[in-house]
């Protein structure tokens, strides 16, 4: 059975939070990847965004909102924080914001997230987007 897209999104999401402190070799002062960084585009669409998948007859809609948040801490903690509105063939939508913890690395530009469901990775474009490229799904955080 294919993952459910909503838990694909929260999965990808969690591996963008892995990135860490990082620098440039200039004279000025050095990026860091620490930092609040919240959704832009999801496979080029903003938020607020609607998927919608299939279990035999049932439709089931998810709708992504603000917040879609990954904090980045210092002491290379982070914590993802996501909101969406459930729907089942159409009716009974209820609103959820969840969060999960975790810890990150960076290796590079590339940052490794490690959550309860694994280690995932992300690219840090050294200053402020983090990306998610887990095909068919690119996700995009830009720094607050």
């Amino acid at each position: 059975m294919k993952t459910p897209p909503v838990k694909r999104l929260f999965l990808a999401a969690a591996a963008v939070v892995a990135i860490a402190c990082g620098g440039d070799s200039g004279t000025g002062p050095k990026a860091t990847v620490a930092g609040t960084y919240s959704l832009s585009s999801y496979n080029g669409k903003p938020l607020p965004f609607t998927l919608t998948d299939t279990l035999g007859t049932d439709i089931f809609t998810t709708t992504y909102l603000a917040p879609f948040t990954i904090t980045l801490n210092s002491d290379q903690t982070m914590k993802i924080v996501i909101t969406v509105t459930f729907a089942s063939n159409g009716q009974g939508s209820s609103t959820v914001k969840d969060s999960t913890l975790g810890n990150w690395s960076l290796n590079g530009n590339v940052v490794t997230l490690t959550t309860v469901d694994g280690p995932s990775t992300a690219t840090w474009n050294g200053s402020n987007t983090l990306t998610i490229n887990d095909p068919p799904d690119v996700l995009i955080f830009s720094k607050q």
